[in-house]
């Protein structure tokens, strides 16, 4: 991903989009990631367990030094 300061990045996380039924949301997910940083990008890798991010669509947000999120962006994972 591009961004104007990556070493201003402290975390990437990502949030799978909702799927309620009954008031009750089995497959909310919520994962950190690891990443490195380029002079101009972070770089983020996806757990490779299918159990703890299981295929289908997330938020995906970076947040700086002072834990404010970037504006989402949804990604599909396969």
């Amino acid at each position: 991903m591009s961004t104007p300061d990556p070493a201003a990045i402290t975390r990437v996380t990502l949030i799978r989009l909702g799927a309620a039924t009954h008031a009750f949301d089995m497959g909310q997910r919520f994962q950190q990631l690891s990443f490195s940083r380029t002079a101009t990008q972070i770089k983020a890798a996806i757990p490779a367990s299918r159990n703890r991010t299981p295929p289908g669509h997330y938020m995906l947000f970076i947040l700086n030094t002072n834990g404010v999120p970037s504006v989402a962006s949804i990604v599909q994972l396969q």
